[in-house]
């Protein structure tokens, strides 16, 4: 079933029509060349999925009729992504839309790569995720440029995905609001961040494996919050 993301969408109801011609039109039409009697889903990026047929299919707009509609219920998760190179970091974000994760934050850290962040481009990446996966929300973006600003508002969710340090896995659950999953760029965190997490108290998680990529350590510590909800 197709998806796309109408974040305008009216509050449609099941048996109304909905002409669509926003900015997944082309796609829908010219590149997956979407007939008539197909279905769709409609996401708003705020929970809520609207499935529906297509009726008819023209120059200038897609006719929908509504057929079912569903509001998922809205659990946090967030994760905070320290700068990397910039392959990496789209991969990073593609793979925390895909997981569910409702905020990423974006954090200056030590050892972080001197990347400009394309706001644009991290717009379409967690579009064209939101599209693949069918998550029901959009997350929001936060960027803090230094990792002392950084911990400072968010002390108290902090679990820093780091090895060798003790493993307190018990604290690491979304479910209950408590978790925002930190995780190191390139080159770990500096001796300067561990010091600055112990003064802060954070909590650190760690997993039995070799040295991972920064990308490959984000999929694995969201994949243990998960499975710790």
């Amino acid at each position: 079933m197709r998806a796309f993301l109408e974040e305008n969408i009216p509050d449609l109801k099941i048996g109304n029509l909905f002409d669509y011609s926003g900015d997944s039109f082309h796609h829908l039409v010219k590149v997956a060349r979407i007939k008539s009697g197909e279905s769709v889903c409609i996401l708003n990026g705020k929970g809520k999925k609207y499935y529906g047929e297509i009726l008819s299919v023209t120059k200038k707009n897609l006719e929908i009729i509504i057929k079912e509609i569903t509001n998922d219920s809205l659990v946090e998760r967030s994760c905070a992504i320290s700068i990397i190179k910039r392959d990496s970091l789209e991969l990073s974000v593609r793979s925390a839309v895909e997981l569910g994760i409702t905020n990423i934050v974006f954090v200056s850290a030590d050892f972080s790569q001197n990347v400009k962040i394309n706001h644009d481009r991290i717009e379409k990446i967690i579009t064209s995720s939101l599209i693949q996966s069918n998550n029901a929300f959009k997350p929001k973006i936060s960027f803090f440029d230094s990792m002392d600003s950084f911990v400072e508002k968010f002390k108290e969710k902090i679990v820093v995905f780091h090895k060798g340090e003790k493993n307190t896995e018990a604290s690491l659950n979304f479910h209950h609001h408590e978790s925002c999953v930190l995780v190191g760029p390139e080159g770990g965190f500096s001796d300067r961040e561990i010091s600055l997490f112990k003064e802060n108290e954070l909590r650190f998680v760690s997993i039995n494996s070799p040295i991972l990529r920064a990308e490959t350590a984000l999929v694995a510590a969201i994949t243990k919050s998960l499975l710790s909800d």
